[in-house]
Protein backbone atom coordinates (compact mmCIF):
# COMPACT_ATOMS: atom_id res chain seq x y z
CA UNK A 1 0.00 0.00 0.00
CA UNK A 2 1.34 3.43 -1.11
CA UNK A 3 1.24 4.96 2.69
CA UNK A 4 3.20 8.65 3.06
CA UNK A 5 3.91 7.54 6.94
CA UNK A 6 7.13 6.43 5.34
CA UNK A 7 7.92 9.86 3.93
CA UNK A 8 6.97 11.53 7.09
CA UNK A 9 9.70 9.20 9.23
CA UNK A 10 12.39 10.00 6.49
CA UNK A 11 11.89 13.36 6.52
CA UNK A 12 12.26 13.47 10.71
CA UNK A 13 15.10 11.57 10.15
CA UNK A 14 17.17 14.43 7.97
CA UNK A 15 15.89 16.69 10.46
CA UNK A 16 17.48 14.58 13.15
CA UNK A 17 20.68 14.28 10.98
CA UNK A 18 20.97 17.47 9.83
CA UNK A 19 23.13 19.22 12.65
CA UNK A 20 25.74 16.23 12.27
CA UNK A 21 25.97 16.77 8.51
CA UNK A 22 25.85 20.83 8.53
CA UNK A 23 23.75 22.86 7.08
CA UNK A 24 25.22 25.13 3.45
CA UNK A 25 25.74 28.57 4.37
CA UNK A 26 23.99 30.95 2.29
CA UNK A 27 26.47 33.40 3.28
CA UNK A 28 28.02 35.73 0.42
CA UNK A 29 31.69 35.96 -0.63
CA UNK A 30 31.96 39.43 -2.46
CA UNK A 31 34.50 41.06 -3.89
CA UNK A 32 35.30 44.65 -4.42
CA UNK A 33 35.02 45.01 -7.96
CA UNK A 34 31.04 42.60 -8.06
CA UNK A 35 28.68 44.36 -9.72
CA UNK A 36 26.37 44.35 -7.25
CA UNK A 37 23.21 46.74 -6.32
CA UNK A 38 23.22 46.79 -3.01
CA UNK A 39 19.65 45.34 -1.52
CA UNK A 40 18.25 43.27 1.62
CA UNK A 41 20.66 40.47 1.67
CA UNK A 42 18.89 37.05 2.94
CA UNK A 43 18.62 37.70 6.87
CA UNK A 44 19.14 33.66 7.63
CA UNK A 45 21.23 31.20 6.39
CA UNK A 46 19.00 29.11 6.28
CA UNK A 47 16.64 30.90 4.11
CA UNK A 48 14.18 27.93 3.07
CA UNK A 49 10.88 27.65 0.57
CA UNK A 50 8.02 25.61 0.65
CA UNK A 51 4.62 25.00 -1.70
CA UNK A 52 1.20 24.70 -0.81
CA UNK A 53 -1.44 22.56 -3.13
CA UNK A 54 -4.49 23.77 -2.70
CA UNK A 55 -7.86 21.58 -3.06
CA UNK A 56 -7.75 19.06 -5.90
CA UNK A 57 -11.67 17.78 -4.95
CA UNK A 58 -14.98 18.82 -4.61
CA UNK A 59 -15.62 18.71 -8.32
CA UNK A 60 -12.69 19.03 -10.74
CA UNK A 61 -12.97 15.21 -11.53
CA UNK A 62 -11.88 16.19 -15.12
CA UNK A 63 -8.85 18.65 -14.32
CA UNK A 64 -6.14 15.96 -13.31
CA UNK A 65 -4.04 18.15 -15.98
CA UNK A 66 -4.30 20.80 -13.91
CA UNK A 67 -2.88 19.46 -10.81
CA UNK A 68 -0.28 17.52 -12.64
CA UNK A 69 1.10 20.69 -14.50
CA UNK A 70 1.13 22.30 -10.80
CA UNK A 71 3.07 19.54 -9.92
CA UNK A 72 5.53 19.34 -12.44
CA UNK A 73 5.88 23.26 -11.99
CA UNK A 74 6.86 22.76 -8.06
CA UNK A 75 9.35 20.31 -9.04
CA UNK A 76 11.26 22.63 -11.21
CA UNK A 77 10.48 25.48 -8.43
CA UNK A 78 12.38 23.13 -5.95
CA UNK A 79 10.98 23.62 -3.05
CA UNK A 80 12.28 21.81 0.23
CA UNK A 81 8.98 20.37 1.01
CA UNK A 82 5.56 20.77 0.22
CA UNK A 83 1.88 21.10 2.07
CA UNK A 84 -1.41 20.45 0.91
CA UNK A 85 -4.70 22.14 2.35
CA UNK A 86 -6.96 19.28 2.12
CA UNK A 87 -9.58 17.73 0.05
CA UNK A 88 -7.13 15.50 -2.09
CA UNK A 89 -10.30 13.08 -2.95
CA UNK A 90 -13.53 12.68 -3.79
CA UNK A 91 -14.44 11.19 -0.48
CA UNK A 92 -18.45 10.72 0.90
CA UNK A 93 -18.53 7.21 0.91
CA UNK A 94 -18.08 4.80 3.74
CA UNK A 95 -16.88 1.45 1.41
CA UNK A 96 -12.82 1.19 2.47
CA UNK A 97 -12.20 -0.59 -0.93
CA UNK A 98 -13.85 2.53 -2.78
CA UNK A 99 -11.71 4.86 -0.48
CA UNK A 100 -8.50 2.97 -0.91
CA UNK A 101 -9.04 3.64 -4.64
CA UNK A 102 -10.07 6.87 -4.62
CA UNK A 103 -6.40 7.33 -2.65
CA UNK A 104 -4.17 5.70 -5.07
CA UNK A 105 -5.77 7.91 -7.65
CA UNK A 106 -4.70 10.70 -5.67
CA UNK A 107 -1.18 8.89 -5.23
CA UNK A 108 -0.37 8.48 -8.33
CA UNK A 109 -0.33 11.91 -9.54
CA UNK A 110 0.72 13.08 -6.00
CA UNK A 111 4.08 11.02 -6.39
CA UNK A 112 5.36 12.76 -9.10
CA UNK A 113 6.60 15.10 -6.29
CA UNK A 114 9.99 15.45 -6.05
CA UNK A 115 9.86 16.90 -2.39
CA UNK A 116 8.25 15.70 1.02
CA UNK A 117 5.05 16.27 1.05
CA UNK A 118 3.08 16.80 4.12
CA UNK A 119 -0.73 16.30 4.24
CA UNK A 120 -3.49 18.31 5.84
CA UNK A 121 -6.58 16.44 6.22
CA UNK A 122 -10.32 18.25 4.38
CA UNK A 123 -13.57 17.32 4.44
CA UNK A 124 -13.67 15.34 1.55
CA UNK A 125 -10.90 13.10 2.89
CA UNK A 126 -12.82 12.53 6.42
CA UNK A 127 -16.46 12.87 5.34
CA UNK A 128 -17.05 9.90 8.28
CA UNK A 129 -15.93 7.87 10.80
CA UNK A 130 -14.28 5.16 7.87
CA UNK A 131 -12.61 7.71 6.60
CA UNK A 132 -11.42 9.02 9.34
CA UNK A 133 -10.02 5.88 10.32
CA UNK A 134 -8.67 5.01 7.31
CA UNK A 135 -6.50 8.20 7.43
CA UNK A 136 -5.35 7.18 10.81
CA UNK A 137 -4.64 3.56 9.60
CA UNK A 138 -2.60 4.43 6.32
CA UNK A 139 -1.92 8.25 6.30
CA UNK A 140 -0.99 9.43 9.71
CA UNK A 141 -2.32 11.52 12.13
CA UNK A 142 -4.85 14.06 11.50
CA UNK A 143 -3.05 16.89 13.31
CA UNK A 144 0.56 17.15 13.97
CA UNK A 145 3.02 19.68 14.18
CA UNK A 146 6.69 19.92 12.93
CA UNK A 147 9.64 22.38 13.04
CA UNK A 148 11.84 23.02 9.97
CA UNK A 149 15.35 25.92 10.38
CA UNK A 150 13.75 27.63 13.37
CA UNK A 151 10.31 27.87 11.91
CA UNK A 152 7.36 25.87 13.43
CA UNK A 153 4.60 24.11 11.59
CA UNK A 154 1.23 22.98 13.13
CA UNK A 155 -1.39 21.17 11.06
CA UNK A 156 -4.63 21.26 12.10
CA UNK A 157 -7.33 18.62 11.56
CA UNK A 158 -10.74 20.60 10.83
CA UNK A 159 -12.59 17.70 10.64
CA UNK A 160 -11.39 15.90 13.81
CA UNK A 161 -15.42 15.77 14.89
CA UNK A 162 -15.84 12.48 12.40
CA UNK A 163 -13.29 10.79 15.02
CA UNK A 164 -15.35 7.80 16.91
CA UNK A 165 -14.19 9.38 19.70
CA UNK A 166 -16.66 12.50 19.53
CA UNK A 167 -16.35 15.43 21.54
CA UNK A 168 -13.51 13.69 23.18
CA UNK A 169 -11.29 13.61 20.53
CA UNK A 170 -12.33 17.47 19.69
CA UNK A 171 -11.16 18.81 22.75
CA UNK A 172 -7.80 16.47 22.96
CA UNK A 173 -6.96 17.91 19.69
CA UNK A 174 -8.18 21.56 21.01
CA UNK A 175 -5.20 20.56 24.23
CA UNK A 176 -2.55 19.77 21.98
CA UNK A 177 -2.49 22.97 19.73
CA UNK A 178 -2.79 25.27 22.80
CA UNK A 179 0.50 23.60 24.18
CA UNK A 180 1.96 23.33 21.41
CA UNK A 181 2.05 26.74 20.77
CA UNK A 182 2.76 28.03 23.93
CA UNK A 183 6.32 25.14 23.56
CA UNK A 184 6.95 27.26 20.71
CA UNK A 185 6.34 30.97 20.87
CA UNK A 186 10.08 31.68 20.32
CA UNK A 187 10.41 30.18 16.85
CA UNK A 188 11.32 32.80 13.86
CA UNK A 189 8.05 31.93 12.14
CA UNK A 190 4.98 29.72 13.05
CA UNK A 191 2.84 28.67 10.30
CA UNK A 192 -0.26 27.08 10.49
CA UNK A 193 -2.65 24.69 8.18
CA UNK A 194 -5.78 23.92 8.31
CA UNK A 195 -8.29 22.88 5.41
CA UNK A 196 -11.78 24.82 6.86
CA UNK A 197 -11.31 28.49 7.77
CA UNK A 198 -12.28 27.97 11.57
CA UNK A 199 -11.38 31.30 12.03
CA UNK A 200 -14.51 32.00 10.25
CA UNK A 201 -17.06 30.39 12.73
CA UNK A 202 -17.44 30.73 16.72
CA UNK A 203 -15.83 27.71 18.83
CA UNK A 204 -12.79 26.23 17.83
CA UNK A 205 -10.80 28.73 16.95
CA UNK A 206 -11.84 30.97 19.98
CA UNK A 207 -10.36 28.68 22.39
CA UNK A 208 -6.76 28.91 20.39
CA UNK A 209 -6.31 32.62 19.01
CA UNK A 210 -5.57 34.04 22.65
CA UNK A 211 -2.60 31.66 22.77
CA UNK A 212 -0.82 32.70 19.41
CA UNK A 213 -0.66 36.62 20.67
CA UNK A 214 2.82 37.55 20.72
CA UNK A 215 3.77 34.59 17.82
CA UNK A 216 5.12 35.47 14.68
CA UNK A 217 2.44 33.33 12.83
CA UNK A 218 1.00 33.23 9.29
CA UNK A 219 -2.28 30.98 9.00
CA UNK A 220 -3.56 29.22 5.72
CA UNK A 221 -6.76 27.28 4.50
CA UNK A 222 -8.66 26.18 1.95
CA UNK A 223 -11.98 24.98 1.20
CA UNK A 224 -14.26 27.62 -0.08
CA UNK A 225 -12.43 27.50 -3.68
CA UNK A 226 -12.04 31.47 -3.48
CA UNK A 227 -9.04 32.89 -2.75
CA UNK A 228 -9.58 35.72 0.17
CA UNK A 229 -6.42 37.38 2.23
CA UNK A 230 -7.22 39.45 5.30
CA UNK A 231 -5.47 40.59 8.58
CA UNK A 232 -6.26 39.61 11.90
CA UNK A 233 -4.85 41.27 14.84
CA UNK A 234 -2.52 42.41 12.52
CA UNK A 235 -1.17 39.05 11.54
CA UNK A 236 -1.96 37.18 7.59
CA UNK A 237 -4.55 34.79 6.86
CA UNK A 238 -4.84 33.40 3.54
CA UNK A 239 -7.71 31.21 1.94
CA UNK A 240 -6.35 29.51 -1.30
CA UNK A 241 -8.24 28.46 -4.21
CA UNK A 242 -8.07 25.20 -5.86
CA UNK A 243 -5.21 23.13 -7.16
CA UNK A 244 -7.66 21.18 -10.16
CA UNK A 245 -10.77 21.44 -7.85
CA UNK A 246 -14.35 22.38 -9.23
CA UNK A 247 -14.37 26.22 -10.03
CA UNK A 248 -15.73 28.24 -12.71
CA UNK A 249 -12.82 30.46 -13.05
CA UNK A 250 -13.15 34.37 -13.61
CA UNK A 251 -10.59 36.50 -15.86
CA UNK A 252 -10.48 39.17 -12.82
CA UNK A 253 -8.13 37.47 -10.72
CA UNK A 254 -8.85 40.00 -8.01
CA UNK A 255 -11.92 37.81 -7.60
CA UNK A 256 -9.83 35.34 -6.33
CA UNK A 257 -11.45 32.38 -8.45
CA UNK A 258 -8.61 30.63 -10.44
CA UNK A 259 -7.23 27.42 -9.97
CA UNK A 260 -3.34 27.84 -8.80
CA UNK A 261 0.33 26.54 -6.32
CA UNK A 262 1.05 28.21 -3.61
CA UNK A 263 4.67 29.50 -3.21
CA UNK A 264 6.12 30.63 0.60
CA UNK A 265 10.18 31.95 1.01
CA UNK A 266 10.56 32.24 3.85
CA UNK A 267 13.69 34.56 5.37
CA UNK A 268 14.23 34.46 9.08
CA UNK A 269 11.70 36.51 10.38
CA UNK A 270 10.29 37.57 6.93
CA UNK A 271 8.01 35.37 4.55
CA UNK A 272 6.60 35.92 1.04
CA UNK A 273 3.55 34.13 -0.36
CA UNK A 274 3.52 33.78 -4.29
CA UNK A 275 0.05 32.47 -6.08
CA UNK A 276 1.14 31.08 -9.57
CA UNK A 277 -1.37 30.00 -11.96
CA UNK A 278 -0.42 26.55 -13.53
CA UNK A 279 1.01 26.58 -17.11
CA UNK A 280 3.39 29.96 -16.46
CA UNK A 281 6.82 28.21 -15.18
CA UNK A 282 8.59 26.02 -17.90
CA UNK A 283 12.16 24.39 -17.87
CA UNK A 284 14.65 25.52 -19.46
CA UNK A 285 14.54 23.22 -22.08
CA UNK A 286 10.80 24.45 -23.26
CA UNK A 287 12.66 25.74 -26.38
CA UNK A 288 15.27 23.97 -27.60
CA UNK A 289 17.52 24.29 -31.40
CA UNK A 290 15.67 20.68 -32.52
CA UNK A 291 12.50 22.31 -31.96
CA UNK A 292 13.21 25.06 -34.05
CA UNK A 293 14.68 22.96 -36.77
CA UNK A 294 11.46 20.93 -36.67
CA UNK A 295 9.18 23.84 -37.50
CA UNK A 296 11.71 25.65 -40.03
CA UNK A 297 11.35 22.22 -41.69
CA UNK A 298 7.36 21.72 -41.68
CA UNK A 299 6.79 23.86 -44.54
CA UNK A 300 8.52 24.20 -47.81
CA UNK A 301 7.64 26.30 -50.81
CA UNK A 302 8.64 25.64 -54.33
CA UNK A 303 7.39 28.50 -56.72
CA UNK A 304 8.05 28.09 -60.53
CA UNK A 305 6.58 31.03 -62.93
CA UNK A 306 8.48 30.85 -66.07
CA UNK A 307 8.82 34.93 -66.74
CA UNK A 308 8.47 35.75 -70.86
CA UNK A 309 8.11 39.45 -71.32
CA UNK A 310 7.57 38.38 -74.85
CA UNK A 311 4.16 36.50 -73.85
CA UNK A 312 0.79 38.06 -72.99
CA UNK A 313 0.27 35.88 -70.04
CA UNK A 314 2.42 34.64 -67.73
CA UNK A 315 1.28 31.46 -65.83
CA UNK A 316 3.14 29.68 -63.25
CA UNK A 317 2.56 27.40 -59.84
CA UNK A 318 3.26 27.21 -56.27
CA UNK A 319 3.57 23.70 -54.08
CA UNK A 320 3.97 23.64 -50.32
CA UNK A 321 4.86 20.85 -48.60
CA UNK A 322 4.07 20.02 -45.16
CA UNK A 323 6.14 17.45 -43.22
CA UNK A 324 5.02 17.11 -39.45
CA UNK A 325 7.97 15.65 -37.15
CA UNK A 326 6.85 17.70 -34.19
CA UNK A 327 5.44 15.86 -31.51
CA UNK A 328 1.75 17.12 -31.64
CA UNK A 329 -1.22 17.50 -34.53
CA UNK A 330 -0.42 21.09 -36.71
CA UNK A 331 -3.25 22.56 -38.44
CA UNK A 332 -2.37 25.04 -41.64
CA UNK A 333 -4.72 27.79 -42.63
CA UNK A 334 -3.51 29.27 -46.30
CA UNK A 335 -5.02 32.78 -47.41
CA UNK A 336 -4.53 34.72 -50.61
CA UNK A 337 -5.36 38.54 -49.76
CA UNK A 338 -8.08 40.22 -51.46
CA UNK A 339 -5.48 42.98 -53.11
CA UNK A 340 -3.50 40.48 -54.32
CA UNK A 341 -6.22 39.47 -56.89
CA UNK A 342 -6.21 42.44 -59.05
CA UNK A 343 -3.75 41.59 -60.82
CA UNK A 344 -3.13 38.04 -60.30
CA UNK A 345 -5.07 34.91 -60.05
CA UNK A 346 -5.08 32.36 -57.68
CA UNK A 347 -6.48 29.03 -57.39
CA UNK A 348 -7.67 28.20 -54.90
CA UNK A 349 -7.55 31.50 -52.63
CA UNK A 350 -7.53 29.72 -49.62
CA UNK A 351 -6.97 25.77 -48.07
CA UNK A 352 -6.21 24.31 -45.38
CA UNK A 353 -4.51 21.00 -44.20
CA UNK A 354 -4.21 18.82 -41.24
CA UNK A 355 -1.36 16.68 -40.22
CA UNK A 356 -0.95 14.16 -36.95
CA UNK A 357 2.45 13.63 -35.89
CA UNK A 358 4.42 12.14 -38.63
CA UNK A 359 2.19 12.74 -41.57
CA UNK A 360 3.21 14.41 -45.01
CA UNK A 361 0.66 16.52 -47.32
CA UNK A 362 1.31 18.95 -50.04
CA UNK A 363 -1.15 21.82 -51.57
CA UNK A 364 -0.71 23.19 -55.33
CA UNK A 365 -1.81 26.39 -56.53
CA UNK A 366 -1.64 27.70 -59.78
CA UNK A 367 -0.49 31.43 -60.79
CA UNK A 368 -1.26 33.01 -63.60
CA UNK A 369 -0.81 37.17 -64.15
CA UNK A 370 -0.37 39.50 -67.85
CA UNK A 371 3.37 39.75 -68.45
CA UNK A 372 3.33 43.77 -67.91
CA UNK A 373 0.86 43.68 -64.90
CA UNK A 374 4.09 41.06 -62.96
CA UNK A 375 4.46 43.35 -60.12
CA UNK A 376 3.70 43.63 -57.40
CA UNK A 377 4.60 40.29 -56.49
CA UNK A 378 1.23 38.60 -54.76
CA UNK A 379 1.76 37.43 -51.07
CA UNK A 380 -0.23 34.94 -49.21
CA UNK A 381 -0.89 34.18 -45.45
CA UNK A 382 -1.03 31.45 -42.97
CA UNK A 383 -1.92 30.17 -39.38
CA UNK A 384 -0.04 27.63 -37.95
CA UNK A 385 -1.60 25.84 -35.26
CA UNK A 386 0.49 23.47 -33.00
CA UNK A 387 -1.64 21.05 -30.50
CA UNK A 388 -4.37 23.18 -31.51
CA UNK A 389 -2.81 26.95 -30.03
CA UNK A 390 -1.87 28.91 -32.66
CA UNK A 391 1.97 29.14 -33.05
CA UNK A 392 2.42 31.50 -35.85
CA UNK A 393 0.48 33.94 -38.12
CA UNK A 394 3.03 34.70 -41.15
CA UNK A 395 2.64 36.79 -44.45
CA UNK A 396 5.01 35.95 -47.32
CA UNK A 397 5.15 37.04 -50.88
CA UNK A 398 5.53 34.68 -54.16
CA UNK A 399 8.92 34.17 -54.97
CA UNK A 400 8.94 35.20 -58.65
CA UNK A 401 12.25 33.35 -59.31
CA UNK A 402 14.68 30.50 -57.01
CA UNK A 403 16.39 33.00 -54.84
CA UNK A 404 19.48 30.27 -55.10
CA UNK A 405 20.00 30.44 -58.80
CA UNK A 406 19.83 34.32 -58.89
CA UNK A 407 23.46 36.07 -59.15
CA UNK A 408 24.84 38.74 -57.04
CA UNK A 409 27.26 41.91 -57.53
CA UNK A 410 30.36 41.12 -56.07
CA UNK A 411 31.78 44.49 -56.35
CA UNK A 412 30.22 48.25 -55.61
CA UNK A 413 31.75 51.57 -55.60
CA UNK A 414 30.81 52.88 -52.20
CA UNK A 415 31.07 56.54 -50.64
CA UNK A 416 29.48 57.84 -47.69
CA UNK A 417 28.30 58.52 -45.20
CA UNK A 418 25.85 61.68 -45.51
CA UNK A 419 23.88 62.92 -42.56
CA UNK A 420 20.24 61.55 -42.95
CA UNK A 421 19.04 64.75 -41.36
CA UNK A 422 16.96 62.87 -37.95
CA UNK A 423 17.74 61.61 -34.94
CA UNK A 424 15.32 58.68 -34.38
CA UNK A 425 13.60 56.40 -36.56
CA UNK A 426 10.12 57.50 -37.71
CA UNK A 427 7.15 55.23 -37.62
CA UNK A 428 6.50 53.05 -40.08
CA UNK A 429 2.30 54.67 -40.82
CA UNK A 430 4.69 58.19 -40.98
CA UNK A 431 5.21 59.22 -44.53
CA UNK A 432 8.40 59.01 -45.75
CA UNK A 433 8.95 62.09 -47.15
CA UNK A 434 7.46 63.79 -44.41
CA UNK A 435 10.03 61.75 -41.80
CA UNK A 436 13.40 61.92 -44.07
CA UNK A 437 12.85 64.78 -46.71
CA UNK A 438 16.84 64.01 -46.61
CA UNK A 439 16.31 60.59 -48.13
CA UNK A 440 14.14 61.95 -50.52
CA UNK A 441 15.94 64.93 -51.60
CA UNK A 442 19.10 63.89 -54.58
CA UNK A 443 22.13 64.40 -52.48
CA UNK A 444 25.55 65.17 -54.54
CA UNK A 445 26.51 61.39 -55.64
CA UNK A 446 23.00 61.53 -57.33
CA UNK A 447 23.76 64.76 -59.39
CA UNK A 448 27.58 64.16 -59.97
CA UNK A 449 27.94 60.34 -59.96
CA UNK A 450 31.61 60.40 -61.87
CA UNK A 451 33.94 58.35 -59.49
CA UNK A 452 36.72 60.81 -59.46
CA UNK A 453 34.59 62.96 -57.76
CA UNK A 454 35.03 64.00 -53.85
CA UNK A 455 31.93 65.28 -51.69
CA UNK A 456 32.76 67.39 -48.61
CA UNK A 457 31.01 66.08 -45.83
CA UNK A 458 30.83 67.65 -42.56
CA UNK A 459 33.87 69.82 -43.22
CA UNK A 460 36.04 66.25 -44.39
CA UNK A 461 36.05 64.96 -47.97
CA UNK A 462 34.58 61.40 -49.06
CA UNK A 463 35.88 59.95 -52.56
CA UNK A 464 34.29 57.14 -53.90
CA UNK A 465 36.16 53.51 -52.91
CA UNK A 466 36.17 49.80 -54.27
CA UNK A 467 33.81 47.92 -51.74
CA UNK A 468 33.64 43.97 -51.97
CA UNK A 469 30.18 42.03 -50.88
CA UNK A 470 30.34 38.95 -48.70
CA UNK A 471 30.51 35.79 -49.74
CA UNK A 472 26.27 35.68 -49.87
CA UNK A 473 26.51 38.86 -51.62
CA UNK A 474 26.07 41.01 -49.17
CA UNK A 475 27.13 44.76 -48.79
CA UNK A 476 28.14 45.26 -45.37
CA UNK A 477 27.68 48.91 -45.21
CA UNK A 478 28.67 49.26 -41.59
CA UNK A 479 32.43 47.76 -42.60
CA UNK A 480 32.76 50.22 -45.71
CA UNK A 481 31.76 53.41 -43.32
CA UNK A 482 31.86 52.43 -40.09
CA UNK A 483 29.20 51.89 -37.31
CA UNK A 484 27.33 55.28 -37.74
CA UNK A 485 23.05 56.01 -36.84
CA UNK A 486 21.02 57.64 -39.09
CA UNK A 487 23.55 58.28 -42.26
CA UNK A 488 23.14 57.68 -45.66
CA UNK A 489 25.44 55.96 -47.90
CA UNK A 490 25.75 55.41 -51.79
CA UNK A 491 26.73 52.08 -53.78
CA UNK A 492 27.47 52.43 -57.63
CA UNK A 493 28.29 49.66 -59.96
CA UNK A 494 27.93 49.94 -64.14
CA UNK A 495 25.68 46.96 -65.66
CA UNK A 496 26.43 45.83 -69.66
CA UNK A 497 23.28 44.41 -71.67
CA UNK A 498 23.70 43.03 -75.34
CA UNK A 499 19.71 44.44 -75.59
CA UNK A 500 17.26 46.33 -74.23
CA UNK A 501 15.94 44.18 -71.05
CA UNK A 502 13.90 44.25 -68.49
CA UNK A 503 16.03 42.51 -65.69
CA UNK A 504 13.90 40.81 -62.80
CA UNK A 505 15.83 41.78 -60.02
CA UNK A 506 15.37 41.14 -55.79
CA UNK A 507 16.36 43.14 -52.69
CA UNK A 508 16.40 43.53 -49.47
CA UNK A 509 18.21 46.16 -47.16
CA UNK A 510 18.03 47.83 -44.00
CA UNK A 511 16.74 50.54 -43.13
CA UNK A 512 15.93 52.62 -46.16
CA UNK A 513 16.78 52.24 -50.35
CA UNK A 514 16.01 53.47 -53.44
CA UNK A 515 17.03 52.10 -56.63
CA UNK A 516 17.93 54.37 -59.44
CA UNK A 517 19.11 53.05 -63.31
CA UNK A 518 20.76 55.61 -65.25
CA UNK A 519 19.51 58.12 -62.99
CA UNK A 520 16.16 57.11 -62.74
CA UNK A 521 14.43 55.64 -59.74
CA UNK A 522 13.11 52.22 -60.02
CA UNK A 523 11.76 52.13 -56.63
CA UNK A 524 10.97 54.08 -53.59
CA UNK A 525 10.06 52.28 -50.41
CA UNK A 526 11.42 50.86 -47.30
CA UNK A 527 13.08 47.76 -47.10
CA UNK A 528 13.20 45.97 -43.71
CA UNK A 529 15.41 42.82 -42.37
CA UNK A 530 13.10 40.52 -42.66
CA UNK A 531 14.11 37.37 -44.86
CA UNK A 532 11.96 38.16 -47.99
CA UNK A 533 13.49 40.02 -50.86
CA UNK A 534 11.52 42.31 -52.37
CA UNK A 535 11.70 41.40 -56.51
CA UNK A 536 11.51 44.44 -58.48
CA UNK A 537 12.07 44.95 -62.75
CA UNK A 538 14.70 46.54 -64.13
CA UNK A 539 14.65 48.58 -67.13
CA UNK A 540 18.33 48.30 -68.73
CA UNK A 541 19.47 50.12 -72.60
CA UNK A 542 21.28 47.81 -74.72
CA UNK A 543 25.14 48.90 -73.62
CA UNK A 544 26.04 50.20 -70.44
CA UNK A 545 24.29 51.46 -67.27
CA UNK A 546 24.47 52.71 -64.13
CA UNK A 547 23.04 51.05 -61.00
CA UNK A 548 22.95 52.92 -58.35
CA UNK A 549 21.75 52.21 -54.36
CA UNK A 550 21.02 54.59 -52.01
CA UNK A 551 20.55 53.06 -48.19
CA UNK A 552 19.90 54.88 -45.18
CA UNK A 553 20.45 53.40 -41.74
CA UNK A 554 18.84 54.37 -38.59
CA UNK A 555 20.61 52.21 -36.29
CA UNK A 556 22.54 49.49 -35.74
CA UNK A 557 24.04 46.62 -38.60
CA UNK A 558 23.46 48.36 -42.10
CA UNK A 559 23.39 46.79 -45.46
CA UNK A 560 21.74 45.96 -48.51
CA UNK A 561 22.28 43.07 -51.07
CA UNK A 562 20.50 42.91 -54.56
CA UNK A 563 20.04 39.96 -57.09
CA UNK A 564 19.17 39.20 -60.65
CA UNK A 565 18.22 37.33 -62.76
CA UNK A 566 20.50 36.42 -66.07
CA UNK A 567 19.05 33.69 -67.69
CA UNK A 568 20.45 34.31 -71.22
CA UNK A 569 23.67 35.48 -69.78
CA UNK A 570 23.74 38.83 -71.34
CA UNK A 571 24.91 40.94 -67.98
CA UNK A 572 28.04 41.97 -67.17
CA UNK A 573 28.89 44.25 -64.40
CA UNK A 574 32.18 46.80 -63.83
CA UNK A 575 33.01 49.17 -60.94
CA UNK A 576 35.21 51.19 -63.64
CA UNK A 577 33.07 54.16 -65.24
CA UNK A 578 31.94 53.99 -68.15
CA UNK A 579 31.85 57.11 -71.07
CA UNK A 580 28.29 55.74 -72.55
CA UNK A 581 25.81 56.02 -70.27
CA UNK A 582 23.85 58.69 -68.21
Amino acid sequence: MYTYKNYLILFIIMFLLMPFYGVASNNFEIPDEASLIMSKMPADADKFTFAIIADKTGGGQENWPIFDRAVAEINLLNPDFVMTIGDHIQGDVSDTEVVKNMWKEYFDHLSKLEAPVFLVPGNHDISNTVMYNYWKENIGKTYYSFNYKGCHFLVINSEESQSPNGEEAIAEQIDFIRKDIENNKNAEQMFIFMHKPIWSQKGLWESIEPVLKGTNHRVFAGHTHRINFENRNERPYLIIATTGAGITERPVEELGVFHHLTMVSVDGKNSKVALIKPGNIFPETISTSEFKKKVSALIDVEANIPIDFEKEMIEGNMVIKFSNNLSKPVRIEIEVPKANRARWRVVPETASVGLEVGEEAQLNFDLICRSDELLPVPTYSYKLYYGGELMSDVSRQVELMDESKMHTVPEWMVVGSFPLGIDSAPSSSVDLETAAPRFIEKLAPEENWQLDTTYEINGATAPWKLHLADSAGTVQLDDAFGSLNYVIGYAQVFVYSSVDATIPAAVKGDDLAKILVNGEPTTDYRLSSSRALDFRLLQLNKGWNRLMIKCANYSGDWSFILKFSDVKNQLKFSTEAKTDVD
